[in-house]
């Protein structure tokens, strides 16, 4: 199963924010903020923002997997120490 994209997927057809998993896991965490919505507006870029603030898109959200990647898989190396 591929990995998600990094960030934030706006699909204005179908009026869909997809988002990482960790929003909904953590979704009381935001509601402090307004909710996951309004949170994530804050760092989308603004065309974007303005649009989730107008149309109040459906949050949905990537799938997850716990399955630990191959190490020659990574895209991005480690880190050497």
């Amino acid at each position: 199963m591929p990995s998600p994209p990094p960030g934030s997927v706006l699909d204005r057809d179908s009026n869909t924010l997809h988002l990482s998993p960790i929003f909904l896991w953590f979704v009381k965490d935001f509601e402090p903020y307004g909710g996951v919505a309004k949170f994530v507006t804050s760092y989308l870029p603004a065309e974007e923002a303005q649009y989730v603030s107008q149309h109040k898109p459906t949050l949905n959200y990537f799938s997850y997997s716990c399955v630990p990647l191959k190490i020659k898989e990574r895209l991005v190396p480690f880190p050497e120490i």
